[in-house]
């Protein structure tokens, strides 16, 4: 198991590294085209799920061979109850991150600010790109994570150690950045590894983490135009500008990297139980 994972995680790390770079220079080719917007747009977005069907891919050639049939294993196979819990799954998401930016604005720790006045043929396409990368982060570290990860600690293991060792591994990964990571970060992403799995291991099933983690970042990002790892984030409806101590704020790393991101996941804890009785 330990190989297999250990594996799994380099290949995964290796894919996204080169897919990433791939979207980088897939965008600068449609940035240069002369194409209509809805064109521009449609491509814009492709471009950033390519990330999340490079990693489908490596993930269906370490399950299929060695462990049969994908869904089960990943833990996303249809049923009619797996609409339902995104959806509030990504209300709770919602709901948490618009929490902490409306205390964020009653503390005077958060402005918010229009977004240049790009023409549309530049604003659309460059608002879709970062609506469909927030998505496919979203639902690419979910099935890493809470899906094939959580199996395979959880098939030797059992089910509880696979919610703790999964959200360690979560943990982990994010410190492998080229920047300072701050410690609240870590913290936090840890925390949220330890709600995302426990949905995991409650619900059977990866809706609800896909879900609560959607809508946290679609939030966060595309909606609020909050900072991420360290630069402003223009690709939203506005841009909200972060001030005040990183350790409370988050600063311009990340609103997960503060202590209002931890005070926002205590809450989607607590309101868990509300949005899924099983939790």
């Amino acid at each position: 198991m330990a190989v297999k994972l250990a594996g799994y995680v380099a290949a995964i790390s290796l894919t996204l590294k080169y897919s990433y770079r791939l979207c980088s220079h897939a965008n600068n080719r449609i940035s240069s085209l002369t194409a209509p917007v809805a064109v521009l747009s449609l491509l814009a977005s492709l471009t950033a799920l390519i990330p999340l069907a490079a990693t489908l891919i490596v993930t269906l050639l370490f399950v299929i061979p060695a462990d049969g049939s994908p869904l089960p294993i990943l833990a996303i196979t249809y049923h009619p109850g797996a609409l339902p819990l995104a959806l509030r799954g990504a209300g709770l998401g919602f709901a948490c991150v618009m929490l902490m930016f409306c205390c964020g604005l009653a503390g005077r720790f958060i402005s918010v600010r229009r977004v240049d006045d790009t023409q549309p043929r530049e604003r659309l396409p460059r608002c879709c790109n970062g609506f469909a990368d927030y998505v496919g982060g979203a639902v690419l570290e979910e099935i890493v994570m809470r899906g094939y990860v959580f199996y395979l600690i959880g098939s030797v293991f059992g089910g509880v150690v696979a919610v703790v060792g999964s959200s360690v591994v979560f943990a982990l990964v994010h410190l492998v950045r080229p920047d300072r990571i701050p410690t609240v970060f870590t913290l936090n992403a840890f925390i949220f590894g330890l709600l995302t799995g426990a949905c995991r291991y409650y619900t059977g099933g990866l809706w609800l983490p896909i879900g609560l983690h959607l809508g946290w970042n679609v939030t966060a990002g595309p909606i609020l135009g909050l900072p991420y790892a360290g630069i402003a984030y223009d690709k939203g409806l506005v841009r909200s500008e972060v001030k005040g101590p990183q350790w409370f704020t988050g600063g311009l790393y990340s609103p997960d990297a503060g202590v209002l991101g931890t005070l926002a996941l205590l809450v989607a804890a607590a309101a868990l139980r509300f949005v899924a009785p099983m939790v």
